[in-house]
């Protein structure tokens, strides 16, 4: 924990604050700090008591909860990166304080295992494979040749266009029982969260799921698909063979995405889409009929 004035000069603190961790308007996590462009996103960070502080510009500052810390910046996304780089560096943000390795667990010599993991009774990690700092993986999953659990995700840290080095702060946590084939990547989200993948879920090789994901039990995940970044997927789901599926988007329970879709909308529970762009299954298959008949 820092107070904000350590970080940011008296003429960007309205009001002071201690900052704990650095995530969004809707954290989960007390002492949250956030930043905010738009004043909706002031509004849900006011009515969030888990948020201490709002990095905000001069002209929305009047907005924020005067019982909360405020900072003003000309750039505030900028600003938030500053705090969240020295939350880093202070050793504040860390996923959580666990560390074990069951002495049950098959872990082949090449395999390489970070700092800070948990690895639970009978988890198999196969060569090549790469678990990164803070990665947590339930019991009896298998992890196959050449994964990598916890590498950097792929995420906009740009301001006006230009990268800004932002340390990852987050983690993945693996369910119980999952099979996660070979190459198959799990990135983390540089927020101090995880990717998070349920019980039962098989992951095909070369498959990616992206930073700051959460994936339900029993979902099966084809070779080679990809979910953007911050996606949301139910339970019980089948992503066929090289799906893709845009960022930030949500695919209901008991879907079923079938091969090659392109995702660009979220996706009803139970439904059946198809296609690039995917659209419902029947859909594409009248259009199709029509295609062939000459129609």
């Amino acid at each position: 924990m820092i107070k904000l004035s350590e970080v940011f000069s008296d003429s960007q603190i309205v009001r002071d604050a201690d900052a704990r961790m650095t995530l969004g308007p809707g954290s989960e996590h007390q002492g949250s700090v956030c930043y905010a462009l738009e004043p909706p996103f002031i509004d849900e960070a006011n009515a969030n008591a888990n948020v201490a502080a709002i990095i905000t510009t001069k002209e929305l500052a009047s907005r924020v909860d005067s019982q909360k810390g405020c900072v003003v910046s000309d750039e505030p996304k900028l600003a938030f990166y500053t705090l969240h780089n020295r939350l880093f560096e202070s050793g504040s943000l860390k996923p959580h304080a666990l560390e074990e390795i069951h002495p049950s667990a098959a872990i082949a010599p090449s395999a390489i295992i970070g700092k800070h993991v948990v690895i639970e009774a009978g988890v198999t990690i196969c060569h090549g494979a790469i678990v990164e700092d803070y990665s947590i993986i339930g019991a009896d999953t298998y992890i196959g040749p050449n994964c990598v659990i916890g590498a950097r995700g792929l995420q906009n840290t740009q301001v006006n266009g230009q990268n800004i080095a932002v340390a990852f702060a987050g983690a993945v946590r693996i369910g119980r029982r999952c099979e996660i084939l070979a190459a198959a990547v799990i990135p983390k989200p540089y927020l101090c969260e995880f990717t998070e993948v349920g019980d039962d879920v098989k992951l095909g090789s070369r498959a990616s799921i992206g930073h700051g994901c959460h994936v339900g039990a029993s979902t099966i995940i084809g070779t080679q698909s990809v979910i953007g970044g911050n996606g949301r997927v139910g339970s019980r789901v089948w992503l066929g063979p090289n799906v893709i599926i845009a960022d930030g988007l949500k695919v209901g329970s008991d879907a079923r995405v079938l091969i090659g879709s392109v995702v660009v909308r979220d996706v009803a529970e139970g439904a059946v889409v198809s296609g690039n762009f995917a659209l419902d299954h029947n859909q594409h298959l009248k259009h199709f009929t029509r295609m062939r008949h000459g129609m």
